[in-house]
């Protein structure tokens, strides 16, 4: 199917070449055919037996497990934990254009504003930040999600043309999930059903345009999305009275960057075991996309030997929210959610504070404060040796969830740089 909005460009509706239902999805682009770099996933959403919530941060998106641009079995691009990075991603825009267009394009809830009662929150009480219904007459449509692939194949970003006379058996290959505790804020969920995408390519008409465009791509270099991670075992309550503490040191060894350069790095601190973080059947705060912010947390980092931070390392909220700004921009989060609590005030109390901060729970803060705790910076260094070293402190303490002496997984996503050269007919990807 195609639609032609101007002489030299029409539209593709593509249709799955594969679908298999809840597990994988995979389109084929046309052979000796040019399309414009970006790519759109449309119609992105799952249907269960009742309506439920997203989680707030990937809204549709938390249906994407991983998901590859390939050529055959060549890959060309591709980001596994694909839901994760975009829970990332989604608090990356400012805050009006979050409020106004992704949270509409996403059915994410991310974009704030101080409502009536002063409390910060996401003010839109839009029906279509749910999961559908199987039996909900003409809602689906409205329940499903659009994403630009160039978050995803950051490739895409550089280049000014997809030549599939180049790379002649392109396709887009998509892994799902459908697990409760990472699509929903219930963990568990009935009837639940993946959609059939389709996937929206702009085709260039004009054999002018096309041949310009193919003469000025020689060589491409971008900064491909790669992930690894490390655990952080569970701390088990310290003995004694309220107050008293233990520390807790890890070290990690990485070796998934190795013999790559590297530009910029990420840190997610995410509850190892899904349910931990679970009131009853409900996600706590930011449910599995939680970065949890720990107590009288440190980490510094060995590149090659050296230490890249100074002294101790980082050892502060303040040093965490500057590093992350100067490498990763501003983030459009919600105020207190990269600290431990609001001001001092003791999480399990009736606060003080309660001007200019999300919605109270039963007069005590919001679960989400302390739940978008990012940990990024540069690198800009091409890497033989990754060591973490990572250190919290837990305290003695009677909370329902515990959540600063939970295991943890930490979540790693780096900036590797590759470069495509095209050339003789053919082309070679490779790390730089």
């Amino acid at each position: 199917m195609s639609g032609q909005y101007s002489t030299s460009v029409k539209v593709q509706y593509l249709q799955p070449r594969t679908h298999l239902n809840n597990t994988l999805t995979e389109f084929r682009l046309d052979q000796d055919t040019a399309y414009f770099p970006n790519l759109r996933l449309s119609n992105i959403g799952l249907t269960a037996s009742a309506d439920k919530k997203h989680n707030e941060l990937t809204g549709a998106y938390g249906c994407i497990k991983n998901i590859r641009l390939m050529d055959g079995s060549v890959e060309i691009s591709a980001t596994r934990h694909a839901n994760r990075w975009l829970s990332f991603m989604s608090q990356r825009d400012h805050n009006q254009n979050n409020l106004c267009v992704h949270s509409k394009l996403s059915k994410a809830r991310v974009g704030y504003m101080l409502d009536d009662n002063d409390k910060c929150n996401y003010v839109f009480t839009d029906v279509n930040d749910v999961i559908a219904t199987t039996d909900g007459a003409g809602d689906v449509d409205n329940k499903l999600a659009l994403l630009d692939l160039r978050k995803v194949f950051p490739i895409l970003q550089n280049l000014t043309i997809l030549d599939t006379s180049l790379m002649k058996n392109l396709k887009v290959v998509i892994e799902w999930t459908i697990d409760p505790t990472v699509v929903a804020t219930l963990k568990d969920i009935a009837g639940v059903k993946i959609k059939e995408p389709e996937l929206l390519c702009d085709q260039v008409m004009a054999e002018g345009a096309i041949n310009s465009l193919r003469k000025s791509q020689k060589s491409v270099v971008w900064d491909e999305i790669e992930h690894d991670q490390y655990n952080i075992p569970a701390l088990a309550n310290p003995a004694g009275g309220a107050g008293d503490k233990v520390v807790q040191p890890t070290s990690a060894v990485v070796n998934g960057f190795d013999n790559k350069y590297i530009s910029r790095m990420l840190l997610m601190k995410v509850p190892a075991v899904k349910t931990d973080i679970y009131s009853g059947d409900v996600s706590q705060g930011l449910g599995n996309f939680a970065s949890v912010n720990l107590f009288r947390e440190k980490l510094q980092l060995r590149v090659n030997g050296a230490n890249i931070f100074a002294g101790d390392g980082i050892r502060s909220d303040s040093q965490k929210a500057m590093l992350m700004s100067q490498s990763w921009g501003d983030l459009n989060i919600l105020p207190f959610s990269n600290r431990q609590n609001v001001g001092s005030e003791d999480r399990d109390v009736v606060v003080q504070n309660s001007s200019g901060v999300p919605p109270l729970n039963a007069s005590k803060m919001d679960e989400r404060i302390g739940h978008s705790d990012y940990i990024g910076f540069s690198v800009e260094d091409k890497i033989r040796q990754l060591n973490f070293q990572h250190e919290r402190t837990g305290l003695n303490n009677t909370l329902t969830i515990r959540q600063n002496e939970l295991a943890y997984d930490i979540h790693i996503f780096a900036e590797c740089r590759k470069v495509l050269q095209i050339g003789n007919g053919g082309y070679k990807i490779a790390y730089m």
